[in-house]
């Protein structure tokens, strides 16, 4: 009968064994999936932040570019409203700039 509960015994841990086994291939399954819809879900956030940053700079270079054109609008109209004031104002500034270069 010592022999038989001997092997009773090894019996019932080899079942435990394989109740272990699949328990564990179950929870490394389960994490597995956790982890896969982990990064899904942050790559899905990371491709929205993507987009919004990229919307904000297109409106960026949006904004630069009327600032520009307004820039040079004005540029546009002094020069049109007082052409002799501008030529006077950029023969100053390129003397001061040769003064500067010339003493370096």
């Amino acid at each position: 009968m010592a022999d038989g509960s001997v092997k009773s015994e090894f019996d019932g841990l080899r079942a435990d064994f394989i109740q272990m086994r699949s328990d564990l291939a179950n929870l490394t399954k389960a994490i597995g999936d956790l982890t896969a819809r982990e990064a899904t879900d942050r790559l899905a956030d990371l491709k929205q932040a993507g987009k919004t940053v990229q919307r904000q700079l297109h409106e960026a270079v949006g904004n630069a570019d009327s600032l520009r054109q307004s820039g040079i609008a004005a540029i546009e109209r002094q020069v049109t409203e007082r052409p002799l004031a501008i030529m006077a104002l950029a023969f100053g500034v390129g003397l001061l700039i040769g003064k500067a270069v010339h003493r370096r």
